[in-house]
């Protein structure tokens, strides 16, 4: 990461990656995210997702038994909780998930609030 570029950025958005990229890029992603965002930045992230450890639809359950019938161990829908650790480790947390057309979610990270970080 390069220094010079810290704080610089007020949105970072992936697209798409969860369902074919292992969750261990999770954390790399939050860390970029700490880096690169200004205070008030977000990071965005879209796709199709499970909630809790359950499939949304059927739909997306079949998405998922798609991927994971490739012989590729990594891809699957990941689970918003995994997201949502891999966040917290760098001083983000999820602000708000939002429904989106064919059954996929925006997931809008941001930093925890100083108030927040000292409960």
């Amino acid at each position: 990461m390069n220094p010079d570029t810290k704080g610089t950025f007020s949105a970072l958005f992936c697209i798409n990656i969860f369902q074919v990229a292992p969750i261990s890029i999770a954390d790399g992603m939050m860390a970029c995210a700490d880096h690169y965002l200004d205070e008030d930045g977000i990071l965005l992230i879209y796709g199709p997702f499970q909630v809790q450890g359950t499939f949304t639809t059927d739909s997306n359950k079949e998405f998922h038994d798609t991927l994971s019938g490739a012989g590729v161990s990594e891809w699957g829908l990941k689970d918003v909780a995994d997201l949502q650790k891999a966040a917290a480790r760098h001083g983000l947390e999820l602000k708000e998930r939002i429904d989106m057309p064919a059954n996929n979610f925006s997931l809008i990270f941001g930093r925890i609030n100083a108030q927040e970080k000292s409960l």
